[in-house]
């Protein structure tokens, strides 16, 4: 199973492809356009993007780009409890219209900056056993998910379909 954390590289410019994992990719900073599945978003500071495997992708004039991949198969998502796989699954990478992206306020990203932290530590560390490697990485995982629900309704991050939050 794949589970990945790492600094982007802009500079890796492809053309529109797609990939066989789920992908969350944090833009701390910088400037320019997200294409994904034909339709152009801008990237800005603190813009998180929610991809599941099959979407077209690629990005166009990046600029002074600083951010994070978070990479991770379905098996990640199958070690979570049914219903919390369900929700961030239904709200976060299979939405009912378009696809899932948000700003991160200031205040969400404090918050959320020692989660990144560990997983970035968990996916580059060689760990004798992987199984265990493994569920402290999906632990980690949907604690961030879950964080990113939570910290929407305490600092109001500008969603960009409110449709996610529907009950």
């Amino acid at each position: 199973p794949l589970a990945l954390v790492e600094k982007m590289h802009p500079e890796a410019s492809q053309e529109m492809h797609c990939h066989n994992f789920y992908c969350i990719f944090w833009f701390y900073s910088g400037e320019g356009t997200h294409i994904v599945d034909f339709k152009e978003y801008e990237v800005g500071q603190e813009t998180v993007f929610f991809l599941s495997p099959k979407h077209l992708h690629t990005y166009r004039n990046l600029n002074n780009i600083d951010g994070l991949a978070i990479c991770f198969t379905e098996d990640f998502l199958l070690k979570l409890d049914n219903e919390l796989q369900g929700r961030i699954k239904a709200k976060l990478f299979y939405p009912v219209e378009d696809f899932s992206h948000c700003k991160i306020s200031e205040a969400a990203k404090e918050k959320m900056k020692p989660i990144v932290k560990l997983l970035q530590e968990t996916s580059i560390s060689q760990y004798e056993d992987k199984s265990l490697q493994a569920s402290y990485f999906a632990s980690l995982l949907s604690l961030l998910l879950i964080c990113i629900f939570f910290l929407y309704w305490i600092y109001f991050c500008t969603f960009s379909f409110y449709a996610m939050f529907e009950i």
